[in-house]
């Protein structure tokens, strides 16, 4: 974590090829580096066994944030592609996150939701169909 205003939490659901993340507040660019770099570490055993894998992200109390932060998540989100990170679910009811993520996710899958359970039924869902399809 990193101060009274920002938190945040990270877990790893290896059975469904998850990252769950939580976080809140306005950050700067360089404490929104610091958690990119942890949630990539959580994330390292998908990029290692060279599996897709999804985030689920409740950003119910995030803020949007300003230009510099918000290019740094960009940036991060589209190298993440390249290791395997397939589908975002957000869980967030700010219209203005929605169009900011919205602009900045490229081509990855993106979604939003009200609550958790939503956000966990669609990505598994979206993720049985392409392991599926793969097969």
């Amino acid at each position: 974590m990193t101060n009274a205003q920002n938190r945040y939490a990270i877990a790893l659901n290896e059975a469904n090829r998850e990252v769950h993340f939580s976080i809140e507040g306005l950050w700067s660019t360089e404490e929104m580096q610091q958690f990119l770099r942890e949630l990539t570490d959580a994330a390292r055993p998908f990029m290692h066994w060279n599996e897709a894998f999804a985030v689920i992200a409740d950003m119910d109390e995030f803020v949007p944030q300003d230009r510099q932060t918000t290019e740094t998540i960009a940036r991060h989100l589209q190298c993440a592609r390249g290791f395997g990170f397939q589908r975002l679910a957000i869980v967030t009811h700010s219209s203005i996150l929605r169009m900011q993520y919205r602009r900045i996710a490229g081509d990855l899958e993106l979604d939003f939701f009200a609550t958790k359970l939503e956000a966990l039924q669609w990505s598994r869902n979206r993720g049985a169909a392409h392991r599926n399809h793969a097969a």
